[in-house]
């Protein structure tokens, strides 16, 4: 699938029918004028990458100014994210694979690159604009992941083959999106990435695996890329008592077919290693992680 957007001419993206054009073109209006504001702020967008991303977290850098538009035209631009378009995973590689992407709302079009560059701005300035920026997934699916990969010239990955993003980067990156079928959380993201030796035994598409075993098995091959784990732990949470219960992972699996909640869900420990540069080598098959560990020191309690 991945080689037939890569060669297409363009991706037409349809978000559905204009159903308030007054709205629509204000939205569009009031996005232009934050891109300028971006635009002005990064010295004719030269600076985005280094403005935007903080590379030692990978993660958001964000702003210690706010916007000089007003709260209002922020809200009206952030609508555009409240399409379900924007909260899908498949459509995701569709859009990051191909060469250019053409919004259509009704009879409305525009470039999809402009709301993906509104998207990481507001990212960027996200303590300035608090509950104004539209659907919080389909705006972090534009800002954290297609941004990433669309925006050819400050994107991460937009760049070329050569730089791949860490599998356990997409596995947190799509786990809020949405799927019909939970195995397509692994399998729906596999086009992002270009696989030097093709995709791994481990990652083949296979809807005869159960949806646990296909989320071990991608759980099992990110440790095998992040040999500390860390990353990938970080996101191991049980957030009822019935989620311990009817769980069907190994303990060491992440649940990545459910949304991280930061209400209920632990805050990550990423930024925490004690491994002292260990790295083990995480083998094995089925439930069973063997590995080896190093003590780092004792407390008594």
């Amino acid at each position: 699938m991945g080689d037939i957007y890569r060669k297409s001419r363009g991706n037409l993206i349809y978000l559905g029918e204009d159903r308030a054009p007054v709205s629509t073109q204000k939205a569009l209006k009031n996005m232009r004028v934050i891109l300028e504001e971006m635009n002005a702020e990064t010295d004719g967008l030269r600076l985005v990458k280094d403005t935007v991303f903080d590379p030692l977290s990978m993660s958001t850098k964000y702003a210690e100014t706010g916007f000089r538009c007003s709260r209002e035209q922020i809200r009206s631009a952030s609508s555009i994210f409240n399409s379900p378009w924007f909260r899908r995973l498949w459509v995701s590689q569709e859009a990051a694979l191909a060469t250019v992407n053409t919004c259509f709302l009704g009879r409305v079009e525009w470039n999809l690159l402009d709301t993906l560059r509104l998207a990481r701005w507001l990212e960027h300035k996200l303590t300035y604009v608090g509950s104004a920026v539209g659907n919080i997934v389909g705006r972090g699916n534009a800002s954290k992941t297609l941004f990433e990969f669309v925006d050819k010239e400050h994107g991460q990955y937009g760049s070329g083959p050569a730089e791949y993003p860490p599998f356990w980067w997409l596995l947190v990156a799509c786990r809020d999106m949405e799927v019909s079928d939970i195995r397509d959380k692994i399998y729906g993201m596999l086009g992002l990435r270009r696989w030097q030796y093709g995709i791994p035994h481990l990652l083949k598409p296979d809807y005869r695996k159960p949806s646990a075993h296909v989320l071990r098995d991608a759980t099992r091959y990110a440790l095998q890329e992040n040999k500390d784990g860390l990353q990938v732990w970080a996101h191991i949470s049980l957030q009822t008592d019935e989620d311990l219960e009817r769980s069907e992972s190994p303990s060491w699996v992440p649940d990545w077919s459910h949304a991280w909640d930061g209400k209920l869900d632990p805050g990550l420990f990423i930024d925490f290693d004690c491994s002292d540069r260990l790295s083990p080598k995480w083998e094995g098959v089925g439930a069973v992680l063997p590995g080896r560990s190093k003590c780092a020191g004792a407390v008594w309690v």
